[in-house]
């Protein structure tokens, strides 16, 4: 029996590329990796014989939306620490009230990712199970 014949299940919407990790590479490079990550996650795909989760999958959304959950959490951090850096460094009006702006959409950021973290554990609002 091969390593293909034993399927694993996963969902391809949740392995991308984030924009802002990508903020880290020249300007020049970040669509190139962009495609490099896309071909190596589609070859990922055919190598290991990993087959994508059936989209009706209650385990799957719940996984997908833990998945977006920690995703928000670091890009609330982002938002949190561009927010503060008017304080550390000298800037112009217009990129200060842009990071000051960064900042104060991180609260409801963290705030989203908590509920849909706790959605994607079938914890509702309420604190008992998901409706």
């Amino acid at each position: 029996m091969s390593d293909r014949s034993q399927s694993i299940p996963i969902n391809p919407h949740t392995c991308l590329f984030t924009r802002t990790g990508l903020l880290t590479l020249p300007p020049e490079w970040r669509l190139p990796m962009v495609h490099i990550g896309e071909a190596l996650y589609q070859i990922g795909l055919e190598v290991f014989g990993i087959t994508p989760e059936a989209e009706s999958s209650l385990e799957s959304t719940g996984r997908r939306l833990i998945a977006f959950a920690v995703d928000l959490e670091s890009l609330s951090d982002e938002l949190a620490a561009t927010g503060i850096e008017p304080e550390a460094t000298q800037m112009g009006d217009r990129e200060r009230r842009l990071c000051k702006l960064a900042g104060r959409f991180a609260p409801q950021v963290r705030e989203i990712s908590r509920t849909l973290l706790d959605a994607g554990r079938g914890i509702g609002p309420d604190g008992g199970p998901v409706p």
